[in-house]
């Protein structure tokens, strides 16, 4: 089944700095909808026909991007799975690195070395990100048909947490990818009965 994996456009106070932005929710900026745009543009002339699904995470900057995604796509209706979200971060949410590493000097050093298994104060591990990621997605493929295409609408944390459990990839590998706003990864998944999901990426579209 072919599945595309679309980051959301750029949210407002990322032109900032690096920010830890995780359930923090942000809307798009201008810049973020021009790119929501460009990626609906494109879904377009990559999917011209036939039956498409769009499931979106419940945060507002994915929303946004679904939305103007659909524009393009004309689908009846957007599906929202808040399993779909992005990681939380925490006490540390919605704050910028350069802050962070000044005030939890120690703590950041620790999360840098083992960043999939890292715990925020409050927050979750990558691993349990990538977990309900992948969990989420296998019912959507599940109870989808098999003429049908997929466009998730997620978040890079997410995205790379999951594809790190379902291709052969490791999750340090799918960052590399450095997955930019309104970025697209097209994949093929398959579900299986025994609860499993397998993807293999096919193509990057940034």
């Amino acid at each position: 089944m072919k599945i595309y994996m679309v980051r959301h456009g750029m949210p407002v106070g990322a032109e900032k700095g690096r920010r830890y932005l995780g359930v923090t929710d942000e809307p798009l900026c201008k810049e973020g909808k021009m790119q929501a745009e460009a990626a609906g543009q494109l879904l377009s002339q990559l999917e011209p026909s036939g039956k498409i699904r769009i499931v979106s995470s419940t945060l507002t900057r994915s929303i946004q991007t679904a939305k103007i995604i659909n524009e393009h796509l004309g689908c009846d209706f957007i599906e929202i799975d808040d399993e779909l979200r992005e990681i939380d971060l925490g006490e540390w949410d919605g704050r910028y690195a350069e802050d962070i590493s000044r005030e939890f000097p120690e703590e950041y050093d620790a999360r840098g070395k083992d960043l999939w298994n890292h715990r925020t104060p409050g927050g979750e591990t990558f691993a349990e990100t990538g977990a309900r990621f992948r969990d989420a997605l296998y019912e959507i493929v599940k109870w989808s048909g098999n003429d049908e295409v997929i466009v998730v609408v997620s978040h890079a944390g997410a995205i790379n947490a999951g594809l790190s459990l379902m291709t052969d990839l490791t999750f340090e590998e799918m960052r590399a990818f450095r997955l930019p706003y309104a970025g697209i990864i097209a994949v093929q998944g398959n579900a299986d009965d025994a609860g499993g999901l397998r993807a293999k990426i096919e193509k990057t579209y940034f």
